[in-house]
């Protein structure tokens, strides 16, 4: 249910960029906004199918700029992740409002859920790809 509130959180929490880590910091705060707006205009099952195209755009976009903000963490360039601001706060109480209000919608679950399934999948992944180079051992000979 709260899958992009997850992403959103976990994306404000280790913002970075190659040029600042306020850059992808402020990407990641406009995908949201775009996100919260998109949320609002939605009040029935027919209005989420109409914008479910623009919501996975922007599930995606999201995505796009957590896996660069992440190579750029692990880049060794960002030794600590950035506060939290009370903005980035209402923001995400904002889309947790939205996602809680859309949810009430029939079938509401499964279209967001669906709209979130790419990126999602893309996320993890590139996750695992993370975990996996970490946990290797290096060979000795």
């Amino acid at each position: 249910m709260y899958k992009i509130c997850f992403i959103a959180t976990v994306f404000l929490l280790s913002s970075c960029s190659s040029s600042s880590p306020d850059t992808y910091r402020d990407e990641g705060r406009s995908i949201n906004k775009s996100i919260v707006k998109q949320l609002q205009k939605i009040h029935s099952r027919s209005d989420l199918i109409d914008a479910s195209t623009e919501l996975e755009g922007l599930f995606n976009k999201l995505v796009d700029v957590m896996i660069q903000s992440r190579k750029y963490q692990e880049s060794g360039s960002l030794a600590e992740t950035l506060p939290l601001s009370k903005n980035d706060h209402l923001l995400s109480d904002k889309l947790r409002e939205e996602l809680n209000r859309i949810y009430r919608i029939p079938g509401a679950k499964k279209l967001i859920e669906k709209s979130q399934q790419s990126a999602l999948t893309r996320l993890d992944i590139y996750e695992q790809q993370l975990n996996k180079r970490k946990t290797q051992v290096p060979v000795k000979l």
